[in-house]
């Protein structure tokens, strides 16, 4: 059976949050309490990268820019090799003075596991199933409360070889035929994810070669509706 490797969402409370000091990188945590880290986004997206090859677990942060600074705020928990849940019922709390706030973004990484056709693809890709239903999920529940904040918001992944973001138009979503366009990507990309004969080729390629091809993949799916784009390292 297909193994879906994605964030779920929650909506509990986090545990406090601890303050780690500068100098400190992003990690995993499975801590039920949390931790918030100033940290720029570039400083941090390598921090991810390195994971995805040292971390065999998903793990999940906040990241928020305000005119004051950039933090990373932790939010992981349930984690496993490929899959896990992010809380995100205290982010109306994070950005309680959105009004400062510029970027929102929700990330992840993916463990890279070598081996199989099916685990390159899974440690290089989106799930649909999950990491793209996420962003759709996430972007509708915060439009509905608060549209000015839904418009700041994105959804990152993050694998060896670059960063994967996913922008939901709800403009596009909410027009006639937007969510069955939605459900096409969802449905395309799990049946290419899927596919035992490797139509993008990640079994026979060198791992150099990833970022060309998850660009490839981002194309591939990325719509009017959802915006998806790779960006390599």
């Amino acid at each position: 059976m297909f193994k879906q490797v994605a964030f779920a969402l929650a909506l509990t409370a986090c545990g406090p949050s601890i303050v780690q000091p500068e100098g400190r990188s992003l990690s995993v945590n499975t801590s039920l309490d949390h931790y918030v880290m100033e940290r720029s986004r570039t400083d941090g997206e390598q921090d991810l990268r390195k994971l995805c090859t040292s971390a065999n677990l998903e793990e999940a942060w906040f990241y928020i820019r305000t005119n004051e600074g950039e933090n990373w705020h932790e939010v992981g928990f349930d984690q496993t090799k490929e899959d896990g849940k992010a809380r995100i019922g205290p982010l109306r709390d994070l950005v309680r003075n959105h009004d400062h706030v510029t970027q929102i973004s929700l990330y992840h990484q993916h463990p890279y596991t070598p081996g199989t056709c099916e685990n390159v693809i899974k440690s290089q890709t989106p799930s649909s199933l999950d990491d793209v239903r996420t962003a759709i999920m996430l972007t509708e529940m915060t439009y509905n409360s608060d549209y000015e904040l839904a418009a700041k918001l994105d959804f990152r992944l993050v694998v060896t070889s670059g960063v994967y973001t996913m922008k939901v138009n709800m403009s596009k979503l909410q027009d006639v035929g937007g969510r069955e366009k939605a459900v096409d990507i969802l449905q395309d990309m799990l049946a290419l994810r899927a596919d035992p004969r490797d139509p993008l080729g990640y079994q026979s390629a060198d791992p150099n070669s990833y970022g060309e091809r998850n660009s490839r993949f981002a194309r591939t799916f990325s719509n009017d509706v959802v915006k998806i784009t790779f960006t390599p390292f």
